[in-house]
C-alpha cells in the first residue's frame, strides 16, 4: 500500500528510483562535483546529473559513487597511491574523491587483474576457483569440463563452436569462460558479445551473478541512449568519442569497460565505431545466425578486428552441411575456404570412415553435449501429434479458400510460387481458428467489453475445442502450460479464451520486448505464482529464455522450420525442470498442416543427415510439393456422403485423461534418433553424386512426379463449386450493379504461359527489324527445292508437332555431358554471351541477329521454355556462390548481378535509340535527310524511266540512272560522302 501512494499512483515504478550505477563526474568551479547518475530499468538518455550533497537524499548514491572510482582504479587511470600523495601534498585543497578513499569502509567492487598469468591453461580445473566460489554459485561437471575445454583452446589459438543442447548452459559457461581468462591475467579484454535482443536482459543478470568484477556496458536502445553511452561509458577520456547521432571511429584504444553487449542489428548499424576497437574475444550467440555468408551481419562482423571467436548454438546443424561450412568458414576463413571440396569430401555420411573423418576435422572447434548425455537424472520429455476435426465453420472457411482461388490453382502453369503460398497461409488460418478471417471475426458473437463469447469462440475451432478440455484436467492436476503460435493474431484470440476461462496468463511476442518481457518471465516463475498459462509467439519466445516451471508444452500451430519449434518447447525442457516435460503438437487432419507436418519431418531428417548443398536452407516448398501439400485431404473435405462424421475424431474424458497421462511415452523416441536414423537410412539415394547414375535417378524422379500428378485435379474437385459461387455472386449483385473486380495481389506473375517471358521485359521491343545477309546463308534447314505452297504446308505440319513435342527434362546427362532443357555447355555458354552482348532476346528473336549460329538448331518453345527459366534463375533470391538453383540446375558462375546490370544497361540504350528514332528518325542532321530524300527519288523516277522506255532485249540492261535519265544530276563528290558516312551510321545503330 505504501508503493501504491508513494510511485505507482503517480506512474512510477520504485526501481527506476534505485541508482543503476555512476557513469561520469564533473567538477564545478566552486568546487561542487556533479554525478551522471544510470537509474535502474531506465534507458541511458533517463541519465542525470545529481549534486554530490544530495547523496543522504538518494539512496545507493554513495555505493555508486565509490564503485565508479574503483573501476578507474582497476582501469588504470586513477591509483590509490596517486590520490593519498595528491591529498598529503594539498592537504587544504584535497579533493573529496580522495577524502572518500581515504574513509571507505566496504571492499572494491572492482579489481585490477593480476599483471602476468597465474595459471596454466593447459591443465584442467579439478575443482571451481575461488573467485566463482564467491559468487555463491556452482558449476555441474561438465560445465566444468566445458570450462576446461575452452580454456585449453583459447591457449591453443583454436577457434570454437560451444554446441551444447539448447538448456544446458552454454550462456553461464561462456561467463565464466571470459571471467577466468580475465582473473588469472591472461586477457585484459575488452570482450564484444553478441546475443538476441529479446536475451540482453538475460545476459545481463548472469553476468552480475557470475562475473561480479565485470565492468559490462549493454550496448542497446535508440539514438539518444546510444550517444550517452558512446559519450559516456566507452572511455575515461573525455571525447574520446566524437558526439553527435552518428556512430564514428574511437579515438583511443583503452576503454573504460570489460564487456561490450549488444545485440545483432547494432553490430551491424554502428559498425563504424565498434570496428574501431581490437576485440579480445568475440562472442556470439545463437550463433546459426552466421549460417548464411552473404546476409548483412555475417559480411559487416567477419571484417571486424577479432582475436579470438566463440560461436554459440544449440543447432550446428540446422538444416545441412553448406550451413555448418558457414559457420566454420567464419570461425577459421584460411581452414575452411573451399564449400565445394568441403561438400564433396563428406557427401555420404553413411560411410564410417566419412563420419570419423568429419569428427576428426571438427573434433578442435566444436563440442556438443545432449541432455541425455551429461543430466543423467533430468526428467524426459514425450512428444505427441495430436490430431484434430475441422469444425463445421472451419470446413466452410476452408472450402470458400479453395473454391475461391479455383483459377489460380488450375492454371495452366499450375499455379505460381507466391500465389499457392498465400492460398496455403490462408488455409493454415482456418485450420488454427475461423475468426482469423476478417469477415466471422466481425460476424463473431461478442461480449459487451468487446471480447469474443467463449461458448462460441471454443465451438468454432477445433484446436480450441480439445485445448479446452485438455487445460481443464491439467489445471485441476496442478500442471502449468506454454502455449506456442506463430501467429500474434492468434494468441489475441487465444487470450480471450483464458479470460472467459478465468485462467491467468502472461504474454509475450514479438512487440513485448526489453523488461517487460522479463518481468513477465520473472512473475510466471515466482514460487507460488498464479499464472497458468503462458503464451509466446513461436519466433519471439523461442530463444533464450528460461520457462522450466513449467511443465507441458502445446504447439497450437507447427512453424515451417522444424528447429524453431525444437527452440520452442526447449523453454520447459532445460536444466531446473523436475517435472516430466508433456509435448503436443496441434495438427489438424486431412488439411494442409498434417501434409506439412509429414513433408517438414521429411525435410528435416534429409537435410540432417546432409544433402545436396542448399537444400532447404530457407526452409521453403517447392511448387510441386506446395501443389501436393494443397491437395491433400480436399477429396475428403468435398465428399457430402452419408455415415462420413462417423470416421471424425472425437476426444471424451476417457480420451482426455488417457491423453495428459504422464506415464505415456508418445512419438517420442531416445535422444540419439539422429544416430540411429542414420544407421537405417540409406544416404546414397539423396546425395549428388559424380556419374551417370546420378542424372538417370534424377531423371526417373522427374517423370515419376510428373506421372504421379493429375493436371486436371482441381478442375475435377473445384470446377462445379466454382461455379456455382460465381452464379450465387452474381445473384447477390443483381441485375445492372457493379462486378466486383478480385484483386490479384500477384498480378503479373500468377497464370501466365509459356510466352509470359516476353511481355515484361523492356528489351522486347527491339530495333533488330530482320535477319542478316550471313544469318540467311548460313540456315542449315533451308530447304530451297521446295515449292513456295509446300513449304508453308511444311512448316505448319512443323509447328504443331513441335506443339504437341514434349519439352527435354529439365536435366539430364547426355554423353556424359549436363543438359539443362536440352541446351549444352556450349550452348548455354553462346546464350549467356549473347544476352551480355545484345540485352535479353526481343519477341522476333529467331528472325534477328540475336540467334548467335549455336541456338539455331532450337525449337521456338523449346528457346522460350530457357529464357524463362533463364529469367527466373536471374529473379531466384539467394547466394551468388551457391553451386546449385533451387531447382538444382547448376549456376556455373553465374553472377546475376552483373548479368542484370549489363541487361538494364543494353535496355537503356535500346530505349534511347528508339526515342531518337522518333524524334529525329535516321538521320541526325536534317540537309543529309532530304539530300538522301531527293537521291531516292532521283532514282526511282530513273528506273520507273527505264521501265517505260522498254528497251529490246538484246540491248544491255546495265544502264545507269545517270544514263537512263539524263536530266538528274549526279550527284557531288561530297554528297557521295555524305550519304556514305549516313550508311555508316544506319549499319553502327542496327549493330547496336
Amino acid at each position: 500500500m505504501d508503493l501504491e501512494n508513494r510511485f505507482y499512483r503517480y506512474g512510477i515504478r520504485p526501481e527506476w528510483l534505485v541508482v543503476h550505477r555512476v557513469i561520469n563526474h564533473r567538477t564545478l568551479r566552486d568546487n561542487r562535483t556533479l554525478y551522471l547518475v544510470k537509474w535502474r530499468e531506465l534507458n541511458y538518455d533517463m541519465a542525470s546529473w545529481e549534486e554530490e550533497g544530495t547523496e543522504v537524499e538518494i539512496p545507493g548514491l554513495k555505493r555508486g559513487i565509490e564503485e565508479y572510482f574503483d573501476l578507474r582504479v582497476a582501469c588504470g587511470v586513477d591509483t590509490p597511491a596517486k590520490k593519498k600523495s595528491k591529498g598529503k601534498s594539498h592537504k587544504k585543497g584535497k579533493s573529496k574523491e580522495v577524502a572518500a578513499e581515504e574513509e571507505r569502509e566496504t571492499p572494491r567492487r572492482y579489481n585490477p587483474p593480476p599483471e602476468k598469468p597465474t595459471s596454466n591453461l593447459s591443465r584442467k580445473w579439478e575443482r571451481q576457483p575461488e573467485y566463482i566460489d564467491a559468487s555463491g554459485m556452482a558449476l555441474h561437471p561438465y560445465q566444468m569440463e566445458g570450462l576446461n575445454w575452452l580454456r585449453y583452446s583459447w591457449g591453443q589459438g583454436t577457434d570454437t563452436i560451444l554446441a551444447d543442447e539448447m538448456g544446458l548452459g552454454k550462456t553461464i559457461q561462456t561467463i565464466t569462460f571470459l571471467y577466468s581468462l580475465y582473473k588469472e591475467g591472461h586477457c585484459r579484454g575488452p570482450f564484444l558479445v553478441a546475443v538476441p535482443l529479446s536475451t540482453i536482459i538475460n545476459w545481463e543478470r548472469e553476468f552480475e551473478t557470475w562475473a561480479p568484477d565485470f565492468y559490462v556496458v549493454t550496448y542497446v536502445g535508440d539514438k539518444d541512449s546510444r550517444v550517452v553511452i558512446r559519450e559516456h561509458e566507452l572511455s575515461f577520456e573525455e571525447g574520446a568519442v566524437r558526439g553527435g547521432n552518428k556512430a564514428c571511429k574511437i579515438r583511443t584504444s583503452s576503454v573504460k569497460f570489460h564487456v561490450l553487449l549488444t545485440s545483432y542489428e547494432l553490430v551491424s548499424i554502428d559498425a563504424a565505431l565498434l570496428n574501431s576497437l581490437e576485440w579480445a574475444v568475440l562472442v556470439v550467440d545463437e550463433a546459426h545466425r552466421l549460417k548464411n555468408n552473404q546476409s548483412k551481419f555475417f559480411r559487416i562482423l567477419n571484417s571486424y578486428n577479432l582475436r579470438y571467436k566463440l560461436l554459440l548454438t544449440g543447432t550446428p546443424l540446422q538444416n545441412n552441411l553448406e550451413e555448418l561450412f558457414h559457420l566454420l568458414n567464419f570461425l577459421c576463413p584460411d581452414k575452411f575456404n573451399d564449400l565445394l571440396a568441403f561438400t564433396n569430401e563428406f557427401a555420404d555420411l553413411a560411410k564410417e570412415e566419412q563420419v570419423k573423418r568429419l569428427h576428426d576435422m571438427l573434433g578442435p572447434h566444436m563440442l556438443r553435449r545432449l541432455k541425455a548425455d551429461v543430466l543423467k537424472n533430468m526428467p524426459t520429455k514425450s512428444e505427441f501429434i495430436v490430431r484434430v476435426e475441422l469444425s463445421p465453420m472451419q470446413k466452410k472457411y476452408y472450402k470458400y479458400v479453395l473454391t475461391r482461388n479455383f483459377e489460380a490453382l488450375n492454371s495452366r502453369t499450375g499455379g505460381q510460387q507466391v500465389s499457392l503460398l498465400n492460398i496455403m497461409m490462408d488455409l493454415k488460418k482456418c485450420c488454427n481458428h475461423p475468426y482469423l478471417f476478417p469477415v466471422a471475426s466481425q460476424e463473431a458473437p461478442c461480449l459487451q467489453n468487446g471480447m469474443y463469447e467463449t461458448t462460441a469462440l471454443v465451438k468454432a475451432s477445433g484446436k480450441l475445442v480439445l485445448l479446452s478440455k485438455m487445460l481443464r484436467v491439467l489445471k485441476e492436476q496442478g500442471h502449468r502450460v506454454l502455449i506456442f503460435s506463430q501467429m500474434t493474431k492468434m494468441l489475441d484470440i487465444l487470450e480471450d479464451f483464458l479470460e472467459g476461462e478465468q485462467y491467468k496468463y502472461e504474454r509475450i511476442d514479438g512487440g513485448i520486448t526489453g523488461t517487460l518481457r522479463q518481468d513477465a518471465i520473472d512473475r510466471f516463475n515466482a514460487p507460488g505464482a498464479p499464472q497458468f498459462v503462458f503464451l509466446l509467439s513461436t519466433r519471439a519466445g523461442g530463444l533464450g529464455i528460461n520457462l522450466a516451471t513449467a511443465d507441458t508444452v502445446v504447439i497450437y500451430d507447427s512453424d515451417w522450420n522444424p528447429h524453431n519449434d525444437i527452440q520452442a518447447f526447449s523453454r520447459a525442457h532445460r536444466i531446473g525442470q523436475a517435472n516430466k516435460v508433456m509435448i503436443y503438437r496441434f495438427v489438424t487432419r486431412n488439411s494442409v498442416e498434417e501434409r506439412v507436418t509429414q513433408v517438414a519431418k521429411k525435410k528435416m531428417m534429409l537435410t540432417h543427415l546432409v544433402v545436396r548443398p542448399g537444400m532447404g536452407a530457407k526452409g521453403t516448398f517447392s511448387k510441386q510439393e506446395l501443389d501436393d501439400i494443397l491437395r491433400f485431404g480436399t477429396e475428403e473435405l468435398f465428399k457430402e456422403e452419408e455415415g462420413k462424421e462417423d470416421e471424425a475424431i472425437h476426444y471424451d474424458d476417457e480420451a482426455i485423461n488417457q491423453l495428459v497421462d504422464r506415464s505415456n511415452e508418445g512419438i517420442e523416441q531416445k535422444e540419439s534418433w539422429a544416430n540411429d536414423y542414420l544407421s537405417s537410412f540409406k544416404v546414397a539415394s539423396y546425395v549428388t553424386k559424380e556419374g551417370d547414375d546420378e542424372e538417370d535417378q534424377d531423371t526417373e524422379i522427374i517423370k515419376q512426379e510428373a506421372e504421379n500428378t493429375d493436371p486436371a485435379y482441381w478442375e475435377k474437385l473445384l470446377r462445379h463449386h466454382y461455379e456455382q459461387q460465381q452464379e450465387d455472386l452474381a445473384r447477390s449483385l443483381g441485375k445492372g450493379k457493379r462486378v466486383r473486380k478480385q484483386v490479384n495481389y500477384n498480378d503479373g506473375v500468377e497464370g501466365r504461359d509459356d510466352t509470359s517471358w516476353q511481355e515484361n521485359v523492356s528489351d522486347y521491343n527491339s530495333d533488330f527489324s530482320g535477319a542478316s545477309d550471313d544469318d540467311k546463308e548460313d540456315d542449315d534447314f533451308d530447304d530451297r527445292g521446295d515449292e513456295p505452297g509446300r513449304g508453308r504446308r511444311r512448316k505448319g505440319t512443323e509447328r504443331r508437332d513441335e506443339k504437341d513435342r514434349p519439352l527435354p527434362p529439365l536435366l539430364a546427362r547426355v554423353g556424359g555431358n549436363m543438359e539443362v532443357l536440352g541446351f549444352n555447355a556450349r550452348q548455354r555458354k553462346a546464350f549467356l554471351n549473347a544476352v551480355m552482348r545484345y540485352g535479353m532476346p526481343p519477341q522476333d528473336a529467331f528472325n534477328t541477329q540475336w540467334l548467335v549460329r549455336d541456338l539455331r538448331g532450337k525449337s521456338e518453345r523449346n528457346f522460350k521454355a530457357y529464357v524463362s527459366l533463364f529469367m527466373r534463375h536471374l529473379c531466384e533470391p539467394g547466394a551468388d556462390n551457391a553451386e546449385t538453383f533451387a531447382d538444382g540446375v547448376p549456376r556455373e558462375g553465374l553472377n546475376r548481378q552483373h548479368v542484370l546490370t549489363r541487361i538494364g544497361v543494353m535496355s537503356l540504350i535500346r530505349k534511347k535509340v528508339h526515342e531518337f528514332e522518333h524524334i529525329n528518325g535516321f538521320y541526325s542532321m536534317p540537309e543529309v535527310a532530304a539530300r538522301a530524300a531527293e537521291l531516292v527519288a532521283a532514282k526511282d523516277k530513273a528506273i520507273e524511266e527505264k521501265v517505260t522506255s522498254q528497251a529490246p532485249s538484246g540491248e544491255s540492261s546495265s544502264a545507269t540512272p545517270a544514263v537512263s535519265a539524263p536530266s538528274t544530276a549526279c550527284p557531288s563528290p561530297t554528297t557521295t560522302n555524305t550519304n556514305e558516312e549516313t550508311k555508316k551510321k544506319e549499319e553502327k545503330i542496327n549493330q547496336k
